[in-house]
């Protein structure tokens, strides 16, 4: 078995782009807490952070075969700052029709 943490961004998109699960992996292990800390720091809600890293782990994961020659970390975290927007945007809504 390869050791996938010495692989880097790029060999693990192309290796999760083919469906290879261990790639995955790593990238969940590698980005998990980096981007559960900025979604964190934005939304200040320890569940809907978890909710929302989760959600972007999904989309990789079911968009595997569309994400090739990327920057990776610039793809989740663009990825995140999109979901963290509607998050926003959805709250304010909610917040305006309660109110």
């Amino acid at each position: 078995m390869k050791a996938y943490n010495h692989i880097e961004d790029g060999e693990l998109m192309a290796l999760l782009a083919r469906g290879d699960r261990s790639a995955f992996t790593e990238i969940f292990n590698r980005y998990n807490k980096l981007l559960y800390s900025h979604v964190f720091n934005k939304i200040r809600d320890e569940e809907a952070s978890r909710d929302l890293v989760q959600d972007i782990f999904v989309i990789l994961w079911e968009k595997r075969s569309l994400v090739k020659n990327i920057n990776l970390a610039g793809y989740l975290f663009t990825m995140t700052r999109n979901r963290i927007l509607n998050l926003l945007s959805h709250n304010k809504i909610v917040s305006d029709y309660f109110t």
